[in-house]
């Protein structure tokens, strides 16, 4: 599968763009978040399937794409589903060329639906190779600890997510319970949303950020222990990031960021390795960050408070001319 810049400039992954970039676009298409594509549509021309999808993060922020496969619609269609399904619905191997490009069949499109449920980040270059993603049931119930961590400087690290040294193993981890601010713009639509949380400008949420890493950072310059089930957390990086627990001295990481106002209760949650229920933890949490936002500390400090009105304040009508 080959991608296509026909329609003009392309982002730095490849993706081509169907019209000129705005101000605003070049800073977020670049670094927006690519977690699905959908709305596929295609069509054959000239022996190959040019094919247009949309991709973007599921939250309403949306592009549209081009690809081309160097093939038939019917190859292309028959390389995702195994030769025991195909004994059940065959699909032609040839169908007949029109001189012009034709709209897709309603049956062609019911099978291009089945391919966005096994195809959620990209089109394999050769069918019948679709992504596989580690299946959720599979992941292992059981707590892993590593004492005497040591916490490793990386540009990729953040309050909530980093990278640690344990042993003879390197491990990035992602909090569980807590979502910080972010340091940088790399996720926009991630910043969007912890700035209306927080009340905070996009420049005044990345200040945050950087000040909730620092806290990390400090927080856990001394050996540590950490806690894994070994369940994949989300993101950009390439390498994979690990659920977790840090437990540094008597304090949990992520409550001492919820109390000093440097993160918010928010994400994957999970039992304790001491068995206490995540509703628990939750419930805490949530208090701690209640208390933080009252005493304006952290990231809630860094907002301009808004005054409630006076509901005691009559209010002036004035008089209407006639």
């Amino acid at each position: 599968m080959a991608r296509s810049s026909c329609f003009g400039p392309a982002d730095a992954a490849g993706r081509p763009l169907i019209r000129k970039l705005g101000t605003l676009d070049v800073d977020l298409v670049p670094n927006a978040a690519d977690l699905n594509n959908s709305d596929i549509d295609f069509c054959d021309w000239q022996g190959r399937l040019v094919i247009t999808y949309s991709w973007g993060n599921q939250l309403g922020v949306e592009q549209l794409a081009e690809a081309v496969y160097d093939g038939t619609e019917a190859q292309f269609l028959e390389g995702w589903f195994p030769p025991t399904l195909m004994l059940q619905r065959t699909v032609p191997s040839t169908l007949p060329r029109p001189a012009t490009p034709r709209a897709v069949s309603s049956r062609s499109f019911s099978l291009a639906m089945a391919i966005l449920l096994v195809a959620t980040q990209t089109f394999p270059a050769t069918p019948g190779a679709a992504p596989k993603r580690p299946s959720s049931s599979k992941q292992p119930k059981t707590w892993t600890t590593f004492e005497n961590c040591h916490y490793l400087d990386n540009p990729s690290n953040d309050a909530d997510s980093f990278q640690v040294r344990c042993g003879k193993k390197t491990i990035h981890v992602r909090l569980y319970f807590v979502d910080a601010p972010e340091s940088n713009l790399s996720d926009p639509e991630r910043v969007q949303e912890q700035s209306q949380h927080f009340g905070l400008s996009t420049d005044e949420t990345i200040r945050a950020g950087k000040l909730a890493t620092e806290i990390t950072r400090q927080t856990l310059s001394k050996p540590f222990t950490v806690h894994t089930r070994w369940t994949v957390a989300g993101g950009r990086s390439r390498q994979p990031r690990y659920y977790s627990i840090v437990e540094t001295g008597q304090r949990d990481l992520a409550e001492l960021l919820v109390e000093q106002g440097c993160a918010r209760t928010k994400g994957a949650v999970a039992p304790t390795p001491g068995g206490e229920p995540s509703k628990s933890v939750v419930a805490r949490l949530q208090r701690l960050e209640s208390e933080a936002r009252q005493r304006r500390i952290g990231a809630w400090g860094l907002s301009i408070p808004v005054p409630a009105p006076d509901k005691s304040a009559t209010p002036q009508v004035s008089p209407q001319r006639r």
